[in-house]
């Protein structure tokens, strides 16, 4: 063996090189495998390949601008129908669809006939109704921007009623349920009551949802809010009404009382019934007899059984 450099780890004849890194600056350019590979052979009927086309971004189209509405409104062929044909009723504007516009078409006729002023009709899609609704509104292509009703009070109520001999208003205690609200208001309609009385403070506002439960008969019914409902018992005392408060557990049914004359039916929520206050502030405490395993019903279905039973007495 020949001998090593000082170092002990090369020959003489590599003594002071340097080692190679294949990755120095100086290193050659490796050749690579595909630079001396030949082009691909093509059969005779096959197509070269096709040059690439740069393709331009997409832009989706801008959705379309929403006409602005403003509260409150009214939505449902009926509340809608009500509304325009009620000369009390200001209405500010309308959106229809072309499907709804026939549903209207009497309506239109009766508010011309009577000199109703009414706006231009607007004809837009359902997908608009729909956007500018809150979701799962039965709108069924008419919605109707209106002002609220002129709201009267007990005192002018029982003032209106003053000449008359029979007369029923409905009052509720705490019945928040807004579809319960709409139901009443309705059999109050059909059944002749003069108003329907409500809580300020634990009942909804009289919203689209209401008038479109209610099929036309917010227009008909008004709708009394008070502050509180124990002076609102004394205010209707005062205005010549007896007070009949219903209560599953009362012991005399609606049917054996007497009904004729001015009444104010008192209905309290379907959970706890009406408050002590409230029924300390009744003439007659009344339950509807049922022979069923429930003892009670919702309160809208007692409200117009209550309602039937008043106007079969009168």
């Amino acid at each position: 063996m020949g001998s090593t450099s000082k170092a002990g780890k090369f020959p003489p004849r590599y003594a002071g090189a340097k080692p190679r890194s294949r990755f120095s600056e100086d290193a050659a350019p490796r050749k690579s495998f595909r630079d001396d590979r030949a082009p691909r052979r093509r059969f005779p009927d096959e197509a070269p390949p096709a040059p690439r086309v740069s393709v331009p971004p997409v832009h989706k189209p801008a959705a379309p601008s929403l006409p602005e509405i403003r509260q409150p409104y009214l939505y449902g062929i009926h509340a809608a129908t009500a509304a325009w044909r009620n000369p009390r009723r200001t209405c500010r504007r309308i959106l229809i669809t072309d499907n709804a516009l026939p549903s209207l078409r009497i309506a239109l006729q009766d508010a011309e006939q009577a000199n109703i002023a009414r706006p231009e009709i607007e004809i837009v899609t359902k997908e608009i109704l729909d956007a500018l609704l809150p979701k799962g509104s039965v709108h069924q292509g008419i919605l109707l921007e209106v002002e609220p009703l002129p709201e009267i009070d007990i005192p002018t109520l029982c003032s209106k009623l003053d000449a008359e001999t029979d007369a029923t208003v409905m009052v509720l205690d705490q019945v928040t349920d807004p579809h319960n609200i709409g139901a009443i208001l309705r059999s109050c309609a059909v059944f002749g009551a003069k108003a329907l009385i409500v809580s300020r403070h634990n009942a909804p506002e009289i919203s689209a949802l209401i008038a479109k439960t209610a099929t036309g008969a917010a227009e008909h019914v008004p709708v009394i809010r008070v502050s509180n409902i124990t002076r609102a018992l004394e205010d209707l005392a005062e205005g010549g009404f007896w007070r009949v408060g219903l209560d599953e557990h009362a012991d005399k049914p609606l049917s054996g009382i007497p009904l004729a004359g001015k009444i104010a039916i008192v209905m309290g929520s379907e959970g706890n019934g009406m408050r002590k206050l409230t029924r300390e502030n009744c003439d007659h405490i009344a339950l509807l007899p049922s022979s069923g395993p429930l003892l009670s019903l919702n309160v809208s279905n007692a409200a117009a059984i209550a309602l039937y039973e008043v106007q079969r007495q009168k």
